[in-house]
């Protein structure tokens, strides 16, 4: 009898789970576009098997906030290098100079975090789903999705990284986009400090799509002087402080409102007589 390995990954891939919701991936992020090109990609992310050096030095890189802003402007303005680390990658002779590539690394790094501290079952970036309704403007790719993570629970983790500008309409279709794969929830990994007053500026007078409700509300992080912001199952972080901190903080209250939700709501008797109870 042949024997066939079953992967962990695969059983719990990113691909699988969608499919069985219902949902066809077009395609995932290649490791061609990061910032080693053909960097070898961990085979079975929930034993932690199958990393190699490189790996281990982009996600060392990706995982350190000054390592990772020593890198980004060596790229963008060509700047001194201080980091052993970076200077191995740098001089790596796959390294790819390029915004997208570091661009399209982080959201690898994202994926490959929550794998690592958080458990998550499965993490694919740039991800490309089929059949799924667009933007509100009819506009761009439909079911783009920046990073993708199964979580133990099986509830799916969206995240979409903003190195540019962020505003409105493009905070209004991450939210369309995570409803329409009903996501969890959706974090929106901000590149630069968040300004507390233009972000209440950009929500302003808009209502959470399916609700009435415009509420932000700022978390603040103990023995930190970094905050995030959430709205509704939106939620704010931004790269120039500890991202792992930041997404612990997300995961932790995102699991408190649902314990407060179940503390709030009550049925009545006819709704358990109908679920086969008697109260």
């Amino acid at each position: 009898m042949t024997y066939i390995p079953i992967y962990l990954d695969d059983l719990f891939s990113v691909e699988n789970i969608l499919q069985s919701r219902g949902f066809k991936v077009l395609s995932t992020g290649s490791n061609y576009n990061l910032i080693l090109k053909g960097m070898k990609l961990p085979r079975n992310q929930i034993g932690l098997k199958g990393r190699n050096y490189d790996t281990e030095l982009v996600y060392r890189v990706f995982n350190s906030r000054s390592m990772r802003h020593e890198l980004l402007s060596f790229i963008e303005y060509n700047s001194e290098i201080n980091s052993t680390d970076v200077r191995k990658l740098i001089e790596n002779q796959s390294f790819q100079n390029s915004r997208q590539a570091f661009s399209t690394t982080f959201e690898w790094y994202i994926g490959e975090l929550m794998v690592r501290d958080y458990s998550a079952m499965s993490s694919s970036h740039s991800v490309k789903i089929t059949d799924i309704k667009r933007d509100s403007d009819s506009q761009g790719t439909a079911g783009d999705f920046d990073v993708l993570s199964i979580l133990r629970n099986l509830g799916i983790a969206y995240f979409e990284c903003k190195t540019g500008r962020f505003n409105r309409d493009k905070i209004l279709k991450a939210v369309e986009r995570s409803l329409a794969l009903h996501c969890s929830f959706v974090i929106m990994c901000i590149d630069g400090e968040i300004q507390e007053n233009k972000l209440k500026q950009s929500l302003k007078d808009v209502s959470f799509p399916l609700t009435i409700w415009n509420s932000l509300k700022k978390i603040s992080i103990k023995n930190s002087d970094i905050s995030v912001y959430n709205w509704m199952n939106c939620y704010f972080i931004s790269t120039y402080g500890d991202v792992d901190q930041q997404i612990n903080t997300v995961l932790r209250f995102n699991s408190a409102k649902k314990i407060i939700d179940n503390f709030m709501s009550e049925s009545n008797s006819e709704t358990y007589d109908r679920m086969g109870y008697q109260s």
